[in-house]
């Protein structure tokens, strides 16, 4: 979530730097998202971020190495994977939170 008084344009810049800082590779994915990619030795992952002035969404969408599987409605992946998805959303929630004051 969002925090109040914090602007789109805020949100679109919190989660550029994000991806940028934490060496996520990104790409504008039309009106308010960005599909990113991450790569460590033989480990990849692409996402797509979408955002709104109330909520950030981000949503796998593939991976080489990181043995992705889905099982009786289970998903499954490497913890690397989860690792560098908690790292971004501790970023993105930090800098939301000094944006709104």
């Amino acid at each position: 979530a969002v925090p109040t008084h914090v602007s789109l344009e805020q949100v679109r810049q919190v989660v550029r730097t994000a991806l940028d800082d934490r060496g996520w590779t990104r790409q504008d994915a039309g009106s308010q998202a960005f599909v990113a990619s991450y790569s460590r030795r033989s480990l990849s992952a692409r996402i797509s971020v979408t955002y709104t002035a109330s909520e950030v969404d981000i949503r796998y969408l593939d991976s080489e190495g990181l043995k992705y599987k889905q099982s009786g409605g289970e998903r499954y992946i490497h913890s690397k994977y989860n690792k560098w998805i908690d790292n971004l959303v501790h970023d993105i929630n930090t800098r939301l939170s000094r944006a709104a004051h």
